[in-house]
């Protein structure tokens, strides 16, 4: 395993290895059941990521809105969970605006 305080990457990536990353998940039965690679995004993460900022954001006085770039991730569910956290999009295309109103 290699960390320093912003990123920690597992360097041989077994089941037990990546427990640590996704819980409570038993990555081992999804492996099973959907086969690999598997592309895992922890919900709660996201909302507690999300409330960290609108936290952070709310010692300011003055609106302020929180912007997602779409561009990081286009994964449908990860806008979903944006979507019902009051964030907002930076979006730079029709597509892209098509691509949010479809959520």
């Amino acid at each position: 395993m290699v960390e320093n305080s912003q990123v920690q990457l597992v360097e041989k990536p077994t089941p037990a290895a990546l427990n640590r990353f996704v819980k409570p998940v038993d990555i081992s039965k999804l492996v099973a059941q959907y086969g690999t690679p598997l592309y895992l995004i922890d919900e709660d993460t996201l909302h507690g990521k999300a409330k960290e900022l609108h936290s952070a954001y709310s010692k300011f006085n003055g609106p302020v809105k929180i912007a997602y770039s779409i561009k990081a991730n286009f994964t449908p569910a990860v806008i979903k969970t944006f979507m019902k956290d009051g964030l907002t999009f930076d979006l730079t295309s029709l597509g892209e605006l098509y691509f949010i109103r479809q959520c």
